[in-house]
């Protein structure tokens, strides 16, 4: 079960209205030390107005992640689990999980 570390009640609000959203992607780290692709989660975390905007918040995101891997993920413990996390700025209307079927 993926741990969720950040979710802001607003954002689902700001998102409708925003030009740039700060996505998290995370999952759960197995005991083995592995993460299946399948295990990936991404959750809005903000959302701005602007590309620089964006990246503020990521920095702020980022400093109470910690340090961050080649890859650019953080591995952080909640609740005695270890999860990968990264954050990434987008364009508002580009969704890193891919399209959605209909």
């Amino acid at each position: 079960m993926i741990v969720m570390l950040t979710l802001l009640a607003s954002a689902a609000t700001a998102y409708a209205e925003c030009a740039w959203v700060l996505w998290q992607q995370q999952a759960e780290i197995a005991p083995g030390g592995s993460v299946s692709s399948s295990d990936w989660t991404w959750l809005t975390a903000e959302a701005t107005s602007t590309e620089a905007e964006c990246r503020q918040a990521s920095a702020r995101f980022d400093t109470s992640l910690g340090p961050k891997d080649a890859d650019g993920y953080s591995t952080v413990t909640s609740k005695g689990k270890k999860v990968r996390v990264r954050n990434v700025c987008l364009p508002d209307g580009t969704d890193p999980r891919g399209p959605k079927g209909k």
